[in-house]
């Protein structure tokens, strides 16, 4: 008999795994709970962002048909909240830099020298259902506040609609998932 996490692997995606969560049902058995949305949290070279990477960001999620619910692009640092899609969060976040940071070097808004535009490593948070998903919107949107920045509007920031995203995310998982026996 496999363990979960043997039956998990075996039958899901590497970034459906790590987001799955196994949830207690009614019945007793267990299933896989899947996430509706990411807080995405990545950092840039230095401490400075000198430039605006929200064209990029915008061109990117276009381009990835990405459900962007919350952008706040700070100083030293971007936090968006992602809805699920087919795709890795990771790639969607390697997209979203990519694009970006080809915007502001085509432009002439970043350095010359070959230097990166964003840090290594970021944060990846799953959020695996609607009250999370608000939580981390309502955060996200509040966190220019906290460095005494304006609110910030973006024109490819999609109004989350937790009906769309539990149903989005059933097909998904029906597809996707299997149920496991305890």
């Amino acid at each position: 008999m496999l363990s979960v996490s043997q039956a998990t692997r075996r039958n899901m995606d590497n970034h459906d795994y790590f987001a799955a969560v196994l949830a207690p049902r009614s019945s007793g058995r267990k299933h896989i709970a899947m996430v509706l949305a990411y807080h995405c949290i990545f950092g840039v070279y230095g401490f400075w962002l000198p430039n605006d990477p929200r064209e990029g960001f915008a061109w990117a999620a276009d381009e990835g048909e990405y459900l962007i619910h919350a952008c706040a692009v700070l100083p030293t640092h971007v936090h968006l909240v992602i809805g699920r899609h087919d795709r890795d969060i990771r790639r969607i976040v390697g997209h979203l830099k990519a694009r970006a940071t080809r915007l502001l070097r085509l432009r002439d808004q970043w350095h010359a020298d070959g230097r990166p535009v964003w840090g290594e490593h970021g944060w990846n948070v799953f959020l695996n259902d609607a009250d999370a998903v608000e939580a981390a919107i309502e955060y996200v949107e509040q966190n220019p506040l906290k460095e005494a920045k304006p609110l910030q509007r973006w024109s490819f920031v999609t109004k989350f609609n937790p009906s769309v995203a539990l149903a989005t995310n059933r097909s998904f998982s029906a597809s996707r998932a299997t149920r496991l026996d305890d």
